[in-house]
């Protein structure tokens, strides 16, 4: 179990004076990032996952849906890409030139593909793969039941203490607030995730062409 920490400090004379609660918005803030902080863990462990072969055109994603995880866990398996990823996958066509990803009116599931959710991470998380020039390489594209995967092993809810008086703040003026959580994320099943990447991902070829012979 790994112990997170931080403190931030706020001058009484910028809570005295401004209109604005600032100690509510920054406990909002240290929450928000707490969440980051453990979505960082699972991406670790993600990252972990069995590698998968370059994927170059749609068929190659039909094959990651229906081959890459136990049939068992297919029904509750997802995608997950960055918006970069997002934006490409958008783009592609399949046979009859109808979309690879398909627009839900389900607000829980607003994207998915073959019936299965397509999830959105910022770049910002789940960035691309670059090279040692900090070139383009390719976007990140995993598949499966994240729950049968990976565990999150919560120790201690985050815990929030504030203070005027210790850690140096009655001196100065001060008002502390510390923040503590402690949680650990470990691979459960390896099998149940899988890791794919794509730079260009190529249209679905129709099987069939056009008559050039006028109808009777």
């Amino acid at each position: 179990i790994h112990r997170y920490a931080g403190i931030s400090t706020m001058p009484n004379t910028l809570l005295q004076d401004s209109a604005e609660n600032i100690q509510a918005w920054i406990e909002q803030f240290v929450g928000r990032k707490d969440v980051v902080t453990r979505n960082g863990a699972i991406l670790g462990v993600m990252n972990d996952a069995p590698k998968k072969p370059t994927i170059a055109k749609f068929d190659d994603i039909l094959d990651m849906i229906y081959t890459a995880v136990d049939p068992a866990i297919v029904s509750t398996s997802v995608l997950m890409t960055n918006v970069s990823g997002f934006a490409t996958l958008a783009k592609v066509k399949d046979a009859m030139g109808d979309y690879l990803i398909q627009a839900n009116v389900v607000p829980d599931m607003p994207y998915s593909i073959r019936g299965h959710q397509v999830i959105v991470i910022s770049d910002r998380w789940l960035p691309d793969a670059v090279d040692s020039k900090g070139a383009f390489v390719s976007h990140p594209l995993y598949y499966g039941d994240l729950a049968q995967a990976a565990k999150l092993f919560d120790r201690q809810q985050m815990s929030l203490v504030v203070t005027n008086i210790g850690a140096g703040a009655f001196e100065h003026d001060q008002t502390k607030l510390r923040v503590i959580d402690r949680f650990d994320v470990e691979a459960t099943d390896k099998d149940a995730f899988v890791a794919g990447s794509f730079s260009a991902i190529a249209d679905q070829q129709a099987n069939f062409a056009a008559s050039t012979t006028p109808s009777k």
